[in-house]
C-alpha cells in the first residue's frame, strides 16, 4: 500500500510539472515574441512613408527573393555538394579528353611518310558539298572525279552547297521555312568521298580545333572510334561505357555512364568502308539501356537509329561505295569531300615548301601536266607530287 501511494505521488507531480510547462510555453512573454512582432508597428511606420515610390515594395522583394535563393542553394535544394562534386567530376574528365586529342591530332602521318607533320602547316580546307537533291542513278567512284569540265553528265544537275567541315552541324539554310526546327536540326552526318580525298583529316582537324577550344564547344565530349580499330572488338560483348573506356580510359573517372545522357556528346565513325560488322538495322536487336552489354554492330546500330543516347551527334565517313551500309533514314545530311579547288591547291604547296620560289616553280611546272589537271584536286596526290618535287631536288643538290 505505501509503495502504491508513493507512485500516485510521483505521478502526481510528473503531471502537474508537465502542465506547468505547457502553460508557460503558450504564455506570451514579451521577451520571447518573434522579431517580427516587435518590428510591426515600425514596418506599418515605413510602409506610410513609402507609398510615394511605389517600386520600392518590388525592390525589397526582389532583394529578398534572391536571398532566398542563395539560402536555398547553400542548404542543399538547389546545386548542393554531390551535384557541384559530379560536375567538378565531368569538367575534370571533359579537359582529359581534349588534352588525349590534342596528344593525338596534333601531329599527323601524311600518306605513307615515316615522320610526322604538324596538322596546322599541312591542312587546307578542303571543298565540302552538301547534297540537296537525291538522283537515283549512281556514279562511279573514280570515273566520276575525272570526267572533263565540259561533259555532260547527268549528276551535274544535282544542286550543291559549299559547307566547311568545322560547321557540319549547322542547321542547313536551303530548308524550307515551313519545316519545324526539329525538321532543320542536323544530328547524323554521312561525308563521303573517295581514298584519300581528305575524310579523315577533316575529321581530325575538327576534332583538334575543338580540343583547343576554338570551335564548338557546346559540344561536351567528342569521341573518335575508327572502324579499323572498332574491328578488333568484334568479339565480346560491352555495354556503351565499357566500349568507351577501351579507347578513352580517361572516362574511368565517370560514376555511371547516365552522366553522359544529359551531355552533348558526339561520335565520329571514320572508314565505314573498313567495317567487317553486319549492321543490321531492320532485323538487329534494339538496345536503349545504356548499360546493357551487347556486341559492338548492335551498339553501332541502336547508337546510329536513336535508340542510345537519342541526343548525341554522329557523323560516319566513308567511301561512296560502301554508304548504303546506313539507310538514308539514318542519315540527316549527306555530304562529299570534293578535295582541293585550284585555289586550295597552290596552299598546300605553300605549305609544303620554306621556298615561295620552290612553290611557285612547282605549280607552274604541274600546270603542264594532264595527270595533274585530273588528279591536283586528290590531297593524297598533291602529297606524292610534292614528295617527288623534293626527292629530285635533293638529288641535284648531292651531285652538285
Amino acid at each position: 500500500m505505501a509503495g502504491t501511494a508513493g507512485k500516485k505521488q510521483v505521478d502526481e507531480e510528473v503531471e502537474g510539472n508537465e502542465s506547468v510547462w505547457k502553460a508557460g510555453e503558450n504564455a506570451e512573454d514579451p521577451k520571447m515574441k518573434s522579431s517580427e512582432d516587435r518590428d510591426l508597428p515600425m514596418k506599418e511606420h515605413s510602409l506610410l512613408e513609402d507609398r510615394g515610390d511605389p517600386h520600392k515594395n518590388t525592390r525589397e522583394r526582389d532583394k529578398r527573393t534572391k536571398k532566398g535563393r542563395k539560402t536555398r542553394k547553400l542548404s542543399g535544394c538547389g546545386v548542393g555538394p554531390a551535384d557541384m562534386e559530379e560536375n567538378q567530376i565531368i569538367e575534370s574528365v571533359k579537359q582529359k579528353l581534349k588534352a588525349h586529342l590534342r596528344e593525338k591530332f596534333t601531329c599527323i602521318y601524311e600518306g605513307t611518310s615515316a615522320s610526322q607533320s604538324r596538322l596546322e602547316n599541312v591542312f587546307t580546307r578542303l571543298y565540302i558539298t552538301e547534297q540537296t537533291q537525291e538522283c537515283g542513278l549512281k556514279t562511279h567512284e573514280i570515273l566520276e572525279h575525272f570526267k572533263l569540265p565540259d561533259e555532260k553528265s547527268p549528276f551535274s544537275k544535282l544542286e550543291y552547297e559549299e559547307i566547311t567541315c568545322l560547321n557540319i552541324f549547322k542547321p542547313r539554310t536551303n530548308i524550307p521555312q515551313q519545316q519545324s526546327k526539329k525538321d532543320r536540326s542536323i544530328k547524323r552526318v554521312m561525308t563521303k568521298g573517295i581514298a584519300g580525298i581528305g575524310k579523315t583529316v577533316a575529321v581530325q582537324n575538327f576534332t583538334l580545333n575543338w580540343a583547343e577550344g576554338k570551335s564548338n564547344q557546346h559540344i561536351d565530349f567528342i569521341f573518335v572510334l575508327p572502324f579499323r580499330e572498332l574491328n578488333m572488338l568484334k568479339e565480346g560483348e560491352y555495354n556503351l561505357l565499357q566500349l568507351l573506356l577501351h579507347f578513352y580510359p580517361e572516362l574511368k573517372l565517370l560514376k555511371d555512364i547516365q552522366q553522359l545522357d544529359s551531355k552533348q556528346v558526339l561520335f565520329i565513325f571514320d572508314g565505314l568502308d573498313e567495317s567487317r560488322f553486319p549492321l543490321d538495322f531492320e532485323g538487329g536487336m534494339i538496345v536503349s539501356d545504356i548499360v546493357q552489354p551487347s556486341t559492338v554492330d548492335v551498339l553501332l546500330t541502336n547508337l546510329i537509329k536513336g535508340n542510345l543516347l537519342p541526343n548525341a551527334l554522329l557523323w560516319v565517313t566513308s567511301r561512296p561505295a560502301a554508304v548504303s551500309q546506313i539507310p538514308s533514314k539514318y542519315v540527316d545530311q549527306m555530304t562529299e569531300v570534293q578535295g582541293f579547288t585550284d585555289q586550295q591547291r597552290e596552299e598546300y604547296f605553300k605549305k609544303k615548301f620554306s621556298s615561295v620560289n620552290q612553290a611557285k616553280e612547282i605549280i607552274s611546272r604541274l600546270k603542264g601536266m594532264i595527270s595533274f589537271y585530273f588528279m591536283g584536286h586528290i590531297p593524297i596526290f598533291c602529297w606524292i607530287t610534292a614528295e617527288v618535287f623534293k626527292e629530285e631536288w635533293s638529288d641535284q643538290r648531292s651531285q652538285q
